[in-house]
């Protein structure tokens, strides 16, 4: 019996392993938009824009959208910012709270490229 022990715990402890990896690889939910990492930057890669460039966009793109970190409708009037990796909008309050709360990074995807949004 004492040579059987660590055989059944071994293989319990296998079975662990194999069950969570399975659960890790399973999809949470088909309906939930999860973005993916992309093959400039991927996850929370430096994509960064040293140079200070903005983003340009039309008000009427930004018609129906929310701010990724507070689910705020956007306000076009406000200050906005932009992820360059999952193209998120955050208001200047949202972003103030992932500089204090998340490093300065995406809620969704973890960039740290979070530029200014000009609108048009």
């Amino acid at each position: 019996m004492a040579r059987l022990l660590p055989l059944l715990l071994a293989l319990a402890a296998f079975l662990l392993v194999a069950i969570a990896r399975q659960q890790a690889a399973r999809s949470r939910s088909d309906r939930t938009y999860r973005p993916r990492p992309s093959s400039r930057h991927g996850w929370g890669g430096s994509g960064h824009a040293a140079d200070g460039t903005q983003w340009v966009v039309r008000r009427a793109e930004l018609e129906g959208l929310r701010d990724a970190y507070s689910s705020a409708a956007l306000d076009p009037g406000q200050p906005l910012h932009r992820c360059g990796g999952c193209q998120a909008y955050y208001h200047q309050s949202s972003l103030n709270a992932l500089k204090a709360d998340n490093h300065g990074r995406c809620a969704l995807c973890g960039s740290d490229d979070l530029r200014a949004v000009h609108v048009l």
